[in-house]
């Protein structure tokens, strides 16, 4: 918005004026201010400025050659307002409030403009330049409320960006500018203390925190602060003993001399995950990934959770060993599970729906040997399925192991389709237009111009055609053969 007022009313706005000055100190003066004027009002403002700043540069304490070219400039923000050209506006809004600071509507136009560039340089990632924008704004009109609310926005976003790319200490650095603006802002006190948790300074975690469960409004909000209050002083118990071992990409922890060797191991499969698993994804998370090895009563200690869940990934990947001598595959594609969350967490933040984000997850860390293995038993499973990916949420949480194990696999196969018919950029633009918060109805229609039964009636008749039925030999044989576990329950 730019508050504008027609230049005959200008003289009687408290604000921007235009005067004629009777007392030059010489006719050529006179006549320059006349023209300038007469160039003001016809709306030529590039000669009306280039006049006035002639003039003033000659009479740099003539009071009226001051405000009318600060009205000049006001003006050329608003034509640059009208054509969309925020840097322009800015750069004149700034002129004319450096020549006429105390003029209300030129403090205030000045003011929305910042705002507009700063909010447009956000949208596009430009955070620091954002905020010297808001600053200038705030300079201007130091009790904008809209202004301070917008800035408070912008760090957020930025610092959530900077936590899930996992530059926790930058996080930390914007959340103390954003409560330094508005102190009783819940989320930037839950995400300093997320920030501070993912960089293993729990009492710093709990003290943020606990300031976001004093100003949280309604009993959601405080839920879930007391929660994650929990998660994190169970840990801190669990792990006061653990150890560290550290590479560039992990720092993986650990409790004992007898795991130090898994440990080492651990980073070499997380190694080789980073590599397959960023490129199944395009996708390669900045900073360090933090991983606890946990003994099975530790990880139950820690983790709230059915007894049969293998590891999780919550901002940091937790994996449960139950032999430790081993390293076998079974760790190797749980490590390389929920490091595949790590990655999608980078690459669409938290609102990715469970059914896509463990699909994927699931997919790009099977290995081919297992996937050629149960293709085919995957086929007869998807053909008679009733239930679409996208509404088996609910299924990962059910308390009985079959169903939570069937979750994953349709999951996954989906997303296999998915990366086999339509390749990789597709499918991550179709996990990202979930997580944007497009339905699945949206996201069909826009990127395949179909619906969802029709996009899952595609997949089934690719997996008729490759698979015709045959009689079973065991009808209760499930895919990945028995005792196979759900692992990466996110």
């Amino acid at each position: 918005m730019y508050l504008r007022l027609p230049i005959s009313k200008l003289a009687s706005a408290a604000g921007v004026a235009i005067f004629v000055c009777a007392t030059a100190a010489a006719q050529d003066y006179r006549d320059l201010q006349a023209r300038g004027l007469e160039l003001l009002k016809a709306g030529n403002y590039d000669e009306a400025i280039s006049i006035y700043s002639g003039i003033l540069g000659k009479m740099p304490d003539n009071a009226v050659v001051r405000t009318n070219l600060a009205a000049a400039y006001y003006y050329r923000a608003y034509r640059c307002v009208m054509q969309s050209n925020l840097v322009g506006a800015v750069e004149n809004g700034r002129e004319a409030f450096k020549l006429d600071s105390a003029a209300p509507l030129i403090r205030t136009n000045y003011s929305v403009c910042c705002n507009n560039l700063a909010m447009e340089y956000a949208s596009g990632g430009k955070t620091a330049e954002a905020m010297s924008l808001f600053r200038e704004a705030l300079a201007a009109t130091p009790d904008n409320s809209r202004v301070r609310t917008n800035m408070v926005g912008v760090l957020i976003n930025a610092a959530a960006r900077a936590v899930r790319a996992g530059n926790n200490a930058d996080a930390i650095k914007l959340m103390e500018e954003a409560v330094a603006i508005d102190p009783s802002n819940y989320t930037a006190y839950k995400l300093m203390g997320d920030a501070y948790y993912n960089l293993d300074n729990s009492q710093m975690a709990v003290k943020c925190l606990e300031k976001a469960r004093r100003i949280s409004s309604g009993e959601v909000e405080a839920a879930a602060v007391t929660n994650r209050i929990a998660t994190v002083e169970r840990e801190a118990v669990v792990q006061q003993n653990f150890q560290t071992a550290q590479r560039s990409h992990f720092a993986v922890k650990y409790e004992g001399e007898q795991r130090e060797d898994l440990a080492w191991k651990a980073i070499e499969m997380l190694e080789n995950s980073y590599r397959e698993v960023g490129q199944a994804l395009d996708c390669w998370p900045e900073g360090s990934v933090t991983v606890i090895i946990y003994t099975a009563d530790q990880f139950k200690s820690a983790i709230a959770g059915s007894e049969w869940i293998a590891g999780r990934y919550d901002g940091k990947v937790r994996v449960s060993v139950r032999d430790l001598s081993g390293a076998g595959p079974e760790l190797r594609h749980t490590l390389s599970h929920e490091y595949a969350h790590a990655v999608l967490f980078s690459k669409f933040g938290a609102q990715l729906p469970l059914w896509i984000n463990e699909g994927i997850a699931e997919s790009v860390s099977r290995d081919e040997a297992y996937k050629a293995k149960n293709r085919e038993y995957a086929a007869e499973y998807v053909i008679t399925d009733r239930v679409a990916p996208w509404d088996s949420d609910g299924h990962f949480a059910s308390t009985n192991p079959a169903v939570v194990m069937f979750a994953y696999d349709r999951a996954a196969w989906f997303a296999d389709y998915m990366f086999d018919r339509y390749g990789r950029s597709t499918t991550l633009k179709f996990a990202g237009n979930l997580a944007s918060g497009k339905t699945i109805q949206v996201t069909c229609r826009e990127m395949f111009n179909m619906t969802p039964a029709e996009l899952i009636e595609n997949w089934k008749a690719v997996l008729r055609q490759r698979y015709p039925p045959k009689p079973k030999e065991d009808k209760n044989r499930r895919p990945g053969g028995p005792g196979t576990q759900p692992r990466g329950l996110h």
